[in-house]
């Protein structure tokens, strides 16, 4: 699977389903799967902007918090 590249799929795929499920207000799982997409970057490699975490906060009214 890493040799075909499959695994940098999946943190855009986990993104698409962390901001469909932020929009059903399950914020617990979409926090979850933030992680998730932070776990998968780290062990891939492959970088991809908050946009799930950016929309959790906009849908529960925080400010996004500096990343460092």
């Amino acid at each position: 699977m890493r040799a075909a590249g499959a695994l940098t799929e999946l943190p855009f795929c986990l993104t698409s389903l962390g901001i469909a499920i932020a929009w059903t207000g399950d914020f617990t799982a979409a926090s979850s799967i933030v992680a998730e997409i932070e776990d998968v970057c780290a062990a891939t490699g492959v970088p991809i902007a908050p946009h799930v975490e950016l929309r959790l906060n906009a849908l529960r009214g925080r400010r996004p918090r500096p990343r460092r």
